[in-house]
């Protein structure tokens, strides 16, 4: 279950916030290279739903780039020099990830995994259910 859960992090691989970056090409080179902004502004994290989502909160967020499209198994090892997953394919979505991996692979392309509030922010895309 852990290993699955990071199918999708290449989703999560992504650059700081606008504010760490000095000028403002740097940011829309970014966003032409498949990445996508996400606006600044409060959301709401949590679902009174499940238990473990509980309690509702708002949490307001600095605008933040993310990837657009996750990381492809040929990608992934063109980087790590491995490919961990079970359903091949180059141009399939890397999956049996760990969270380790994750970090490493965004690490060494210059991003970062996004913290619980901005995937969730993300993957919200503004919905509130």
């Amino acid at each position: 279950m852990k290993r699955t859960i990071f199918l999708f992090f290449v989703s999560g691989c992504f650059l700081f916030s606008e504010f760490a970056f000095p000028a403002s090409s740097a940011l829309e080179e970014d966003v032409s290279r498949g990445m996508v902004r996400i606006a600044a502004g409060a959301f709401t994290s949590g679902s009174e739903k499940f238990n473990d989502e509980k309690p509702e909160k708002d949490i307001y967020l600095d605008s933040f780039l993310i990837d657009k499209f996750e990381v492809t198994q040929k990608e992934f090892k063109n980087i790590m020099k491995k490919n961990p997953s079970e359903f091949r394919g180059d141009n399939l979505p890397v999956d049996r990830v760990n969270w380790y991996e994750a970090r490493d692979y965004c690490g060494a392309i210059d991003k970062r995994l996004p913290t619980e509030a901005e995937w969730e922010k993300a993957a919200r895309s503004g919905s509130i259910t």
